[in-house]
C-alpha cells in the first residue's frame, strides 16, 4: 500500500466511513488494496494487446532505398538475359540511344520501383525488406561470382551458346548484346584458344578426315 493509500485509508478510519481505492488511470475505486491491483492488471493487458504506432518513412529515404533497389534489380535483370533473354531484357530495360532520349525496351524494374514507393512510404516494414534485399548486392563480387559460375554452367551444358547475341533497337551486328561473354568472356577465348591448339597439334590422318572436318588424300597436288 503506497503512502497517499496509507493516508486516505487513516483518514476514512478517523471519520468512520470507507475511502476505497480508485484508480488513477480511470473512475473505478476498488474496495481493497487486491481489487485494485486486478483491476490495474487488466489496464495492462489493454496496453499490451494495442499494436505499435506506425512509422512513416521519411521520403528522401524512401527514395534512396527505391533507386537502390531498382538499380539492383536492373543489375539482376542483366544477369539473368544470359540465359533468359526476354525475362532479363524486360526487367532490365534497354537505355535510348542518347541520354534524354525515351527508353527502347522499358524497363519493368522501375515500373515496379514506382508501385513499391507507394508502399514503402505507408509501411516502414516495406522499407526494411528492401533494405535487407539491397545488402545482398552490396558485396558486387558476390553477385559476379554467381552469375558467372551460373553462365559457365549454361554454356557447358549446352543451354545458350557461348557467343550468345541478343539484337534490340541500335544492338545489332557487332553491337549486339552478348550477355554471357560480359560476364566469362576471358574464359571462353582461353577455351576456345585451346581448342584450336588442341585440333592444330592433332596430325592429319592419310585418305581420310581431318580433325577439322577437311578430307584428306596422300600425294601430290598432281594426283588429285
Amino acid at each position: 500500500m503506497s503512502v497517499d493509500e496509507e493516508t486516505r485509508a487513516a483518514a476514512a478510519a478517523v471519520l468512520g466511513e470507507s475511502a476505497g481505492f480508485p484508480c488513477s488511470e480511470c473512475d473505478f475505486v476498488g474496495s481493497s488494496a487486491s481489487s485494485l491491483g486486478q483491476h490495474k492488471r487488466k489496464h495492462q493487458v489493454a496496453r499490451a494487446a494495442k499494436p505499435p504506432p506506425r512509422v512513416t518513412p521519411g521520403e528522401a529515404v524512401v527514395a534512396e532505398v527505391i533507386g537502390k533497389t531498382v538499380a539492383n534489380l536492373q543489375v539482376l535483370g542483366g544477369y539473368l538475359s544470359m540465359v533468359l533473354p526476354h525475362t532479363g531484357i524486360a526487367i532490365a530495360g534497354v537505355p535510348g540511344e542518347r541520354e534524354g532520349d525515351p527508353p527502347i525496351v522499358q524497363s519493368r524494374a522501375a515500373t515496379a520501383g514506382t508501385v513499391l514507393e507507394l508502399w514503402a512510404k505507408r509501411d516502414a516494414r516495406v522499407l526494411a525488406a528492401l533494405g535487407r534485399f539491397n545488402q545482398l548486392f552490396e558485396t558486387s563480387a558476390v553477385v559476379e561470382l554467381a552469375a558467372g559460375i551460373g553462365a559457365a554452367v549454361a554454356v557447358d551444358l549446352g543451354a545458350v551458346p557461348a557467343d550468345l547475341a541478343v539484337e534490340i533497337g541500335p544492338f545489332a551486328g557487332e553491337n549486339a548484346i552478348q550477355p554471357v561473354r560480359a560476364v566469362i568472356g576471358d574464359v571462353i577465348d582461353f577455351v576456345g584458344a585451346m581448342r584450336q591448339q588442341a585440333a592444330a597439334a592433332r596430325p592429319a590422318q592419310p585418305n581420310g578426315v581431318a580433325p577439322d572436318g577437311a578430307e584428306v588424300i596422300d600425294g601430290g597436288v598432281e594426283e588429285t
